[in-house]
């Protein structure tokens, strides 16, 4: 049995696309689209598969690494899946808030023991800035008609310099309206070495940089989504090539295709400390691929820069083709590196003795 079988946590990215340009996401990268990525939205029926696991199934979140959930229609039918499977089971969508009608929003609040966390980052003069091309009017209506309709939402606030003093300005908007929470998160992709600013592609429409906030964080109330966040990789300085993210080959921890009648290699201490595992969380792309996280999940669009795992067969790990006993099996693979020589780079990195934690603050 694989140590992932009793999956308490389903983190599904339902759909790679988005109505938004943020530079820092991975599908619009430094203000330019991501040409690597095969635009998909996932399909319920790739959950069947993990049916058998699913007896503990306790939270679904539609967070994901490219897209926006809400983009997906068949969205309200993975969640009907998974209601099926456990009708206590709680769900949050991560969503920057800005498409879909007020209908939709309407008929979404009347989901039990469901919560939107829309990330808005700022009021109307500055959330733009950073979620490029979600238009405010639009936000605005939706978050109202879902909190009218009975629904759970929340705030959540990346800080940048260009709008660190509407933090508290923020706040208070969030509790006026009706958000139940509001929280902030100090991005950690400003982190590669001094770095303070983003830089643009020299191909984006948009080339005003970003710049990291010089506000005072109080590391007291500072808490991470899990115990451990990567060390800053982006370099801002790079723009992406048309084959993907600028990076060093020697960041690149080298692997091999991994066959189960292979001998233990020495042992390394690595030190992982794998939080997906201990919370019993997997990650499913909007492809249908399933991975031990969504740190993995990144590798076929040119984001990876820790792991060459392009001598992984996409195919062997697909829900739509494959069992999900065979594809656990590649789970079980990424364990047993965690003490040899070629542990996954991502490991290392996330979960390892020398990751480092996002700042992340509920105000």
């Amino acid at each position: 049995m694989s140590s992932w079988d009793r999956i308490r946590v389903l983190d599904i990215e339902a759909s790679n696309m988005c109505n938004a340009a943020c530079p820092m996401c991975a599908r619009s990268f430094q203000g330019v689209d991501n040409p690597n990525l095969d635009l998909q939205n996932l399909q319920a029926v790739a959950l069947e598969p993990l049916r058998p696991y699913l007896n503990n199934l306790q939270r679904l979140s539609f967070c994901g690494n490219y897209g926006d959930p809400i983009l997906n229609k068949d969205l309200p039918d993975i969640i009907d899946f998974t209601r099926d499977v456990n009708p206590h089971c709680s769900c949050i969508i991560h969503t920057n808030g800005g498409a879909r009608t007020q209908a939709w929003w309407e008929n979404l609040a009347k989901y039990p023991n469901l919560k939107v966390r829309f990330g808005i980052d700022g009021l109307e003069e500055t959330n733009h800035l950073y979620r490029r091309n979600v238009r405010w009017d639009l936000l605005e209506r939706n978050y109202k008609a879902f909190i009218k309709a009975g629904g759970h939402a929340e705030w959540k606030m990346i800080v940048f310099k260009h709008n660190e003093h509407e933090v508290e300005l923020s706040r208070q908007r969030a509790e006026a309206e009706g958000f139940k929470d509001f929280m902030y998160v100090v991005t950690n992709r400003f982190t590669e070495g001094d770095k303070q600013t983003f830089y643009m592609h020299p191909d984006a429409k948009d080339q005003t940089p970003l710049e990291a906030s010089t506000m005072e964080f109080d590391y007291e109330k500072g808490v991470a989504s899990h115990s451990t966040r990567p060390i800053g990789v982006y370099a801002t300085k790079k723009a992406i090539s048309t084959s993907g993210r600028a990076y060093s080959p020697d960041k690149i921890i080298k692997q091999k295709p991994f066959s189960y009648e292979e001998a233990t290699q020495d042992k390394q201490d690595n030190n992982i400390s794998c939080y997906t595992q201990k919370e019993g969380i997997v990650y499913i792309s909007a492809n249908g691929d399933l991975y031990p996280c969504c740190h993995l999940g990144y590798p076929y669009a040119g984001q990876n820069i820790y792991d060459d795992l392009y001598w992984l067969d996409k195919e062997s790990i697909n829900l739509y083709n494959n069992s999900a006993d065979n594809i656990l099996k590649w789970f079980d693979e990424v364990e047993r590196r965690w003490t040899q020589n070629d542990c996954l780079g991502t490991c290392v990195k996330v979960c390892g003795k020398k990751a480092k934690p996002n700042l992340f603050v509920k105000a």
